[in-house]
């Protein structure tokens, strides 16, 4: 964990290629920020660090993550859908 700033944001860092050793000069920063607003809550996720990669390894860690985070978040969703009843 990078920053915990409880209820409202958070934020880590991780390895940039999975299998390998943790490495801070690769690795991406992901920070998660939660707002509330009059109809319930939005979430404000970036992820940066994507530039430290090189040759084609930054567009590889574009494209997986991109597809990645699109299917963690609709799973998020749900779960809060569920947990919520709505």
């Amino acid at each position: 964990m990078v920053e915990v700033d409880r209820p409202y944001k958070f934020s880590y860092r991780w390895a940039s290629q999975s299998n390998t050793p943790y490495d801070e000069s690769t690795a991406r920063l992901v920070e998660m920020a939660l707002e509330p607003l009059d109809s319930g809550t939005r979430l404000t996720m970036v992820e940066s660090g994507f530039t430290k990669l090189t040759g084609d390894g930054y567009q590889r860690a574009i494209d997986a993550n991109s597809g990645g985070w699109d299917s963690e978040l609709a799973d998020l969703i749900t779960y809060l859908a569920v947990d919520t009843g709505g």
